[in-house]
């Protein structure tokens, strides 16, 4: 659906979805997040939080666990000169760098895939196979960094040799 509107609307042409968040049977649905996620954050222009007036659930008794939801959001971008299959592949990238992006998650998988304690050597080859290559190449300095890491996140057993802190 928002590919589609998106398809529809003219390069540097404005569109918008209006979306309210859901709760049933104990469980909460934030729609708005995940139409956020869906598309490029470059052309998010505005949330836009609104009252809702008129709902069904308005007639219903709750017990109120948890607070109502009384507001909808107005999402609204604007269009850039991106294909779909761009955003699609942008996305797939954030999502790598969500994943393997910081040095403590880079360090933790290194260590992990090497039993959970090793010597910093093993630590720097195995961090050079599981590091994303534009990470290691944009910091030439990323031994250092890699040795800041775990004095801050891990454990020494001994001189050159690290494990994951308990």
């Amino acid at each position: 659906m928002l590919l589609n509107q998106r398809d529809a609307t003219l390069r540097e042409g404005y569109y918008t979805t209006l979306i309210g968040d859901m709760r049933s049977k104990g469980r909460y649905w934030s729609f708005q997040a995940d139409f956020i996620a869906m598309l490029p954050k470059e052309e998010l222009r505005a949330v836009l939080i609104k009252t809702q007036h008129n709902c069904w659930s308005d007639r219903q008794s709750y017990q109120l666990r948890h607070p109502r939801i009384l507001h909808e959001y107005l999402l609204v971008w604007q269009r850039s000169a991106l294909r779909v299959f761009e955003i699609a592949w942008k996305k797939v990238e954030e999502a790598q760098l969500r994943v393997q992006g910081t040095w403590q998650a880079i360090v933790r998988m290194a260590l992990m895939k090497l039993g959970g304690n090793a010597s910093l050597d093993l630590i720097y080859r195995q961090v050079e196979q599981c590091a994303p290559k534009e990470r290691l190449h944009s910091n030439r300095n990323w031994k250092a960094k890699v040795r800041q890491t775990l004095q801050f996140h891990f454990e020494q057993v001994e001189r050159g040799r690290w494990r994951i802190a308990a």
